[in-house]
This record gives structure tokens, sequence and C-alpha cells, in this order.
């Protein structure tokens, strides 16, 4: 028996509710981008405890000081308004998962099942929120790391696909230690790796905290910063 991931228990490579289209690691599409950074949000009525809430109202800070610029907001998440056209929708059910971007859909979700309800693994979703794919979803990504498909659940190949056309790495590099990388044994079907490093010493696949480069990343996808990095 193997250890259970929520992450892998959703639609599209385990954690992604999919739209109707492509896929990139940040979503090269502007409309993708929420509106001045902001994201209104509403839990679903009786979800979720008052413990559970605090939970994700505290992972929505932590994610949004991470990426603040000496103390100012890059993104922000807030309670919906009634003029808010565009909000995400936070729900209990199978696993966690997330919409990608505010243009997808005209529902966006997302979804805090059982074992989900930890800051790290909110942030993680709440980056796909914020419109950004898996880390391995780049098309570089056969320079870091190999994907073992002998040993991936049959018909679950898709949830280690790479893109191109779609993808914008925003000229960063490739981030073995990015909240939004897979770890080495997901959709595993036989408990051995699926995903493995090409440098020894990398360890992928932690929901601790941002990494220096998911925070670059979300600063300048939402153009806190130029390309610079000023």
């Amino acid at each position: 028996m193997f250890r259970y991931n929520p992450e892998e228990a959703g639609a599209f490579e385990g954690d992604i509710i999919l739209p109707p289209r492509t896929r990139g690691v940040g979503e090269k599409l502007k409309a993708a981008r929420w509106t001045n950074g902001i994201v209104p949000y509403m839990m679903k009525p009786g979800d979720f405890n008052a413990g559970q809430e605090a939970v994700i109202v505290q992972a929505m800070r932590r994610l949004e000081q991470s990426v603040a610029i000496n103390n100012k907001l890059c993104v922000q998440f807030r309670p919906k308004i009634a003029t808010d056209k565009h909000f995400i929708t936070i729900k209990d059910g199978a696993g966690c998962t997330s919409s990608v971007g505010q243009n997808w859909h005209s529902v966006k979700e997302l979804t805090l099942g059982s074992g989900c309800i930890h800051e790290g693994t909110i942030m993680h979703e709440l980056l796909h929120t914020l419109g950004f794919w898996h880390e391995q979803s780049r098309p570089d990504r056969d320079n870091y790391v190999t994907v073992q498909y002998a040993n991936v659940q049959k018909g679950l190949e898709h949830a280690f696909n790479k893109y191109t056309t779609t993808v914008d790495t925003l000229g960063t590099p490739y981030d073995y230690q990015s909240l939004l990388h897979y770890g080495t044994d997901y959709f595993t079907s036989n408990g051995k790796p699926t995903l493995v490093p090409k440098d020894p010493l990398a360890v992928i696949g932690q929901r601790n905290n941002l990494s220096s480069i998911d925070i670059q990343e979300v600063r300048l996808y939402y153009q806190c910063i130029g390309s610079s990095g000023k």
C-alpha cells in the first residue's frame, strides 16, 4: 500500500482543474492574471470549521507577505464583494485542487479536502489560483529531471507532460525547491520513483515555503518588478 497524497486525488495533473485549452508554467495569456493582483474569494458556507478557515487565511497572508516588496503587497486575497465579476470559491471536496488563473472558468474553485488543510499545501494551490502550473511542466525539464514512465500509474502519464508554446518561464532557472514541484513518487504505480532529479543532491516536492524563485516568478508575473529583478 502506498501513501495517500491528496494532491493526486483531483483532476488534471492531480490538483489542477483543467481549463479548455493548453497549459504552461506561468500561463502566457495576460487574462490569466488577476486584475491588479487581487484575488477575491468566498469560502463555501458550512464546509470548514473556524480553525480550518483560520489556517486557510493564514496561508493567504503568508503568500502575500512572501512576495510583498518593502511591505507593499504584490498580490492580495480578500473576501469577495457584490461587484466582483471573478472570484474563487474555496470548498471541501476530493483532494486538493485549484483552477488556474482568473480567466479560465466562469466558476473558479479551490478544493481543500481531507489532508489539505496545511499552510504549505494551501499555498501550493493558491499559486495555481494565481496562474502557475507545475514546475516540471517547463520545456527544459528534461535537463533537470527524468520521468520514469514505467513506474507511473497507467492512464496518468499526462500528469508528466511538458509544454512549450503556452509556457512563460519568466526568464527564471529551473527550480528544484519550488513549492510547485512534484515529489519523487507522485502517481507511482509500484512505490518506485516516477521523477528523478539529475542533480543527486536535489530534493523535490517540498510543501513548506515558497522558494526564492517562486517569489521572483510571482513578482514578475504580476509586474511588481521588472525582468532585471528590480
